[in-house]
């Protein structure tokens, strides 16, 4: 925000403990504490299925979040990071996965999900209800919302079965089990639903995407809109891709070993020197990211301003691709080594704090690079670029002049 805004903003801080002290925030007080034009809630904190565990420092229900984020929003505060309230839900307990599946045009691993009641108790009738919804979601998939390449259809009879049980509400691949059976699916199951401190209500079971590198697209302050001449949507470009992988998987079935490579490398390493399959695939993830944009309409009027989707791609020929959308992240997550990352991302969270009434003065507030005193001596207009101490006596001038005005 200070090369963005200079000393021109207040910030109140709430530091928490525990859950329960995410209970204790009253919102009506809080925000009458705001005495901004502008006025914005940022949570930098971690929700998870799990109850307060020392195990887990920094963690939080995910509930007990959620609620505190309505209760702000209820009194005209918009979350500015990570996502309003309703849309943040839905990108972190991943349902979007299970509904976007039958969905043409989304290229959306089959996925179901299944009762924690069903997993913590007879878990290999819990994997085979899993197994029998899952190939019908599959063959149902292969009908109405095909995504190209040689579809693996599981075949319950023979257990030739591939694919990985995770949970939402989980962060960096904690909760991802790989199974290549029937048993192992059901122990996956059982390891997901039994685990200490867990409040989740369903695991999911997805199927396995053979891939050869993961495109990590970086969407920037994206605005959908319509061709009225060509009668389409506009297409929208991402403002970076990333090519990342994971080289092996361990004895627990967890992927290792990640590297972020640069896209020569990955045409060399991953796509067997086969560039235009590599932009093939990049071209697949671009559109399929730009019907999510317009996807994401439905359940927020608001548009996000930043978003990274992540695609699993696979070579499966010469200059052909496979491509699916392999999830969405919310604000905060990794850059994965991408040098202007923060600046482009939370420069754009800055302009969205300045959008409540609807005007474009936010879209205007650009990054200004901090420089030494001598090239600016850092007055009123260049507030920016003074330091901390400057800027700190500066506003406490400032506050001393505002009270003595008031005062008299």
């Amino acid at each position: 925000m200070w090369p963005i805004l200079g000393p021109t903003y207040e910030v109140i801080s709430i530091f928490i403990r525990s859950s329960d002290d995410l209970r204790r925030i009253h919102s009506g007080a809080t925000a009458s504490l705001m005495q901004g034009k502008n006025k914005a809630g940022l949570y930098f904190l971690w929700p998870s299925h799990f109850q307060d565990s020392v195990e887990c420092p920094g963690y939080v229900s995910h509930q007990a979040q959620l609620q505190m984020m309505v209760e702000m929003e209820s009194c005209g505060i918009p979350t500015r990071f990570p996502h309003h309230s309703h849309l943040y839900r839905l990108l972190l307990s991943k349902d979007w996965m299970k509904h976007m599946c039958l969905q043409p045009g989304f290229h959306a691993p089959c996925t179901t999900g299944v009762s924690r009641a069903l997993a913590a108790g007879d878990k290999y009738h819990a994997a085979d209800l899993a197994m029998k919804a899952m190939r019908n979601l599959q063959l149902m998939q292969a009908k109405v919302a095909p995504c190209g390449g040689n579809k693996h259809v599981w075949n319950n009879e023979t257990d030739d079965i591939k694919g990985v049980a995770k949970l939402g509400f989980s962060w960096e691949a904690m909760d991802v089990r790989r199974f290549q059976s029937r048993y192992q699916l059901a122990e996956a199951l059982s390891a997901l639903a039994n685990q200490r401190y867990a409040l989740l209500e369903s695991v999911m079971v997805q199927e396995w995407c053979e891939f050869d590198v993961e495109l990590r697209l970086f969407f920037i302050e994206p605005i959908c809109e319509w061709d009225e001449a060509k009668n389409e949507m506009k297409p929208i470009a991402p403002k970076k891709i990333l090519y990342t992988k994971f080289w092996r998987i361990d004895e627990e079935d967890k992927l290792r070993d990640f590297e972020r490579m640069p896209r020569e490398e990955c045409v060399e390493k991953c796509f067997h020197r086969d560039s235009k399959a590599l932009a093939e695939a990049e071209k697949m993830a671009t559109t399929i990211g730009n019907k999510v944009l317009w996807w994401l309409q439905a359940e927020v009027a608001e548009p996000v301003p930043v978003i990274r989707m992540d695609f699993m791609c696979h070579r499966n020929g010469a200059g052909k691709a496979t491509v699916h959308l392999g999830e969405l992240t919310e604000l905060g997550a990794c850059f994965l080594g991408w040098e202007e990352g923060p600046r482009e991302v939370f420069s754009a969270v800055v302009r969205s704090c300045f959008t409540l009434h609807g005007d474009d003065k936010g879209r205007q507030l650009e990054y200004t690079p901090q420089k030494d005193k001598d090239e600016d001596e850092g007055d009123e207009a260049g507030a920016p670029n003074m330091t901390y101490a400057e800027a700190f006596e500066h506003a406490q001038k400032q506050a001393a002049a505002h009270n003595s005005s008031n005062s008299a």
